[in-house]
């Protein structure tokens, strides 16, 4: 049984202790999702409903961190308000309630954003709670949140570049059908991309600034998963006029079949 975002929360501040160095194990364990994926890392790329850089994590909700010396990063509940409950906290096997920017302070562990799932598993929650059209967590008059996805199957040959075409549209920055993001500002843009790989190769993902008949490119970012692969943490300052969007290919490889696409994006100072 999964359990709703407040259950997850008053779990997670009833529990004092915890095996050292299994906050994964411990997150999903306080919303009664079974085990998967074995690290936090990896929790955070598979996530589908998620808001990279947004620290107005609801009740309930998984916090997510990247980075450490083995990469396996680091996952709390949180309390809501800016609060966490986490592992290891303030000592090594206990579990204790921490500010959201704890971690990143202390442990160095970049902060990758908050979701409703982990492994797979969606907690319950109110819709107004987070996680609707607008990115949920609160608003923000200098940041908006937006989420788009793209379902449809596409065949990818050895070396050539496909656009991602978005057929979900959120908030009116991403059109129906419109492959790219519609905004001028400062972003940080996290895309999940699911993909079969035939044999080989390697997966880029291209960040591109399209004005209808020009494009420039904004960044290259590689990502060697198997299967679930995902760039983030992309900064960059659109044009005015133009479209953010993205491509991908698989580069030295016998190409394959790019199943989805997910991307969050965050648009700072969008007025």
């Amino acid at each position: 049984m999964i359990y709703d975002a407040e259950t997850t929360a008053k779990n997670a501040e009833k529990t004092t202790s915890w095996a050292a160095g299994y906050c994964q194990q411990f997150s999903r364990s306080m919303a009664g999702i079974p085990a998967l994926y074995g690290d936090a890392s990896t929790a955070w790329r598979n996530t589908n409903d998620r808001y990279p850089g947004n620290k107005n994590a609801p009740r309930g909700s998984f916090v997510y961190w990247t980075g450490g010396s083995k990469g396996y990063g680091h996952v709390a509940i949180s309390l809501g308000g800016g609060k966490v409950r986490s592992t290891d906290y303030p000592t090594s096997g206990t579990v204790g309630t921490a500010d959201i920017g704890w971690f990143e302070t202390h442990w160095g562990l970049p902060y990758a954003g908050w979701a409703w799932d982990n492994n797979e598993q969606t907690v319950p929650h109110s819709s107004g709670s987070g996680g609707g059209a607008s990115g949920g967590g609160g608003k923000d008059d200098d940041v908006q949140y937006v989420t788009a996805t793209a379902n449809k199957a596409v065949n990818l040959k050895d070396g050539a570049w496909y656009p991602i075409n978005w057929d979900k549209g959120t908030d009116g920055y991403i059109k129906v059908g419109q492959p790219g993001v519609d905004f001028t500002g400062p972003y940080s843009a996290d895309l999940r991309l699911n993909v079969d790989r035939k044999k080989g190769g390697r997966l880029q993902v291209s960040w591109v600034e399209w004005d209808g008949n020009t494009a420039a490119e904004t960044s290259v970012v590689d990502s060697l998963g198997e299967v679930s692969n995902a760039s983030s943490g992309i900064i960059g300052n659109v044009q005015k006029g133009r479209v953010l969007r993205a491509r991908v290919r698989i580069d030295g490889g016998q190409g394959g079949t790019l199943n989805r696409a997910t991307l969050g994006l965050v648009v700072y100072n969008p007025k």
